[in-house]
């Protein structure tokens, strides 16, 4: 399946759009050999995803800015939206959900501040 779009065109599927920061006490240098080194892999094996772009946040331009670290931007099939085994690349394959699930769950308590993630699912546009 061709998952670009032509300039002006709507992008197939949907992006999410998240917000993450470390977990407590995870000093920035460590939590972005884990994104880099663990997370990315993670997330590239387990879930369903054509695109993945991360963008590293180094400072704040306005007082009071959330302390976001970093916003990943991911791109996924329309089905992902509302069907985990869609969203984790296991349609008819409960195990690997699972497997697939456990192993997204357990990377990111390692290095996120889980309570504090924002995502936000939107569509994306070629310009």
């Amino acid at each position: 399946m061709n998952r670009s779009a032509q300039p002006g065109a709507r992008t197939p599927g949907f992006a999410l759009v998240t917000c993450i920061e470390p977990a407590d006490g995870l000093p920035y240098a460590e939590f972005i050999r884990i994104w880099h080194e663990q997370q990315r892999a993670c997330a590239i094996e387990t879930q369903n995803t054509f695109g993945y772009v991360r963008n590293e946040i180094v400072r704040a331009l306005t007082p009071n800015a959330p302390p976001w670290a970093a916003i990943v931007e991911e791109n996924f099939p329309l089905a992902a939206l509302t069907d985990a085994a869609a969203f984790y690349d296991a349609v008819g394959d409960p195990a690997k959900l699972k497997r697939n699930l456990k192993r997204m769950i357990d990377t990111c308590q390692g290095f996120l501040a889980q309570e504090r993630v924002e995502s936000h699912p939107m569509s994306e546009y070629v310009l």
